[in-house]
């Protein structure tokens, strides 16, 4: 299952969306809580987020 939300300010100029990722100690809530818990979990991070940039898009890179 594949959850997303609000983008974070750091990729703002590429998508306005971004996956919700889970801390281990939320995955419980995630899957056994009631739907007003997991939804409380889809939140943009609120922490950093190093974004390394390329020259070339990765859509554009050949599997080997």
């Amino acid at each position: 299952m594949t959850a997303v939300t609000d983008g974070c300010e750091q990729m703002a100029d590429i998508y306005d969306r971004i996956h919700v990722v889970l801390a281990a100690g939320d995955l419980n809530a995630w899957l056994h809580g009631t739907p007003e818990q997991a939804f409380a979990l889809c939140q943009t991070r609120g922490r950093g987020l190093i974004v390394e940039r390329t020259e070339t898009p990765w859509s554009s890179r050949r599997a080997v």
